[in-house]
């Protein structure tokens, strides 16, 4: 069993490391870097350990418990999540959409700035992530730059 806190509020970042583009980019995704994230992984935790002993999930499981979350202090629950969990990988607002000098990388046309016929159509142009998959919003903001595109804007 497991469980995605759907709405994360931790910010990371992505940085170049170098002019070669061989090169990967710096990636720190910084998660539960906010207490409410850090409350959402505890929450979660302790409700999938509440349903773990339900006569129902008792009966299906084949052995004991990697984590008897009902005894464990959050600290270590933490712990257990760290070591234990992944990502569902859908990043998004690492290019931000703004005025260049309020930091902004794409303009509202998802033109990259000081990159001429480049423009970015992917999650990463989102303000924040989704509350479901990003795939579908992905294709909706692709359809939308098409007409921008054949606009000639």
């Amino acid at each position: 069993m497991g469980f995605n806190p759907g709405r994360p509020t931790s910010t990371g970042r992505i940085d170049i490391v170098s002019p070669d583009p061989a090169q990967p980019p710096r990636i720190q995704p910084n998660y539960l870097g906010t207490a409410a994230d850090v409350a959402a992984v505890l929450a979660g935790a302790r409700l999938i350990g509440r349903l773990q002993q339900t006569p129902a999930l008792r009966g299906l499981t084949l052995g004991p418990l990697a984590v008897g979350s009902a005894a464990l202090t959050d600290e270590a629950l933490l712990a257990d999540f760290r070591a234990r969990s992944g990502t569902v990988y859908h990043p998004c607002g690492s290019c931000r959409r703004a005025p260049e000098g309020q930091g902004g990388v794409v303009d509202a046309s998802l033109r990259v700035y000081g990159v001429h016929g480049l423009r970015v159509v992917d999650a990463s142009v989102f303000p924040n992530i989704t509350s479901a998959n990003t795939q579908a919003p992905t294709v909706m903001l692709a359809w939308k730059v098409t007409e921008l595109v054949l606009a000639g804007r």
